[in-house]
């Protein structure tokens, strides 16, 4: 059996993804590998339909926004040499069973995104779809951990 997750990464219940607020299913801190390359991908909402995004991919660091309006999504991720890499996306509701998903398109690629819960486990996945000069091909298919509990900083003397 499989559900989706819905809100912080402190909530362990599984109920369907919130269309009119997608991207907090992805809230918290996750990692996995992106085929041999080990990541880590942070999402913390600022505003609502705003969510600041750090990505570290084989330990470089490339921090990036996610804007929500209604069902459409932008996403802008800078890369390592200072590129911005733009991102259109939408929410996509569940359609025969597949789960409900965001769907970030570039112009080579496609990224299915959502989270998963099976077995009280969650898991962030993301199943990537290449163009190439013959049309379609699939990617890279990656699964991350479940998001790890936020960090408590000590304080200092007050």
């Amino acid at each position: 059996m499989r559900a989706e997750l819905t809100g912080h990464a402190q909530d362990d219940t599984c109920r369907p993804m919130n269309p009119e607020a997608p991207l907090s299913a992805f809230e918290g801190r996750w990692s996995g590998r992106w085929g041999e390359m080990k990541v880590e991908h942070l999402w913390h909402t600022v505003a609502p339909g705003v969510q600041l995004v750090l990505i570290l991919d084989g330990g470089v660091s490339k921090p990036g926004i996610n804007l929500r309006e209604g069902r459409l999504l932008c996403g802008i991720v800078i890369e390592a040499d200072g590129r911005e890499r733009l991102h259109s996306g939408r929410f996509v509701p569940d359609r025969a069973g597949r789960g409900s998903h965001l769907e970030w398109r570039t112009e080579r690629h496609i990224y299915r995104e959502r989270v998963t819960c099976a077995h009280g486990q969650r898991r962030y996945e993301i199943h990537e779809t290449v163009r190439n000069e013959d049309g379609y091909e699939p990617g890279v298919r990656a699964h991350y951990a479940p998001p790890m509990p936020p960090v408590q900083l000590a304080r200092g003397p007050q």
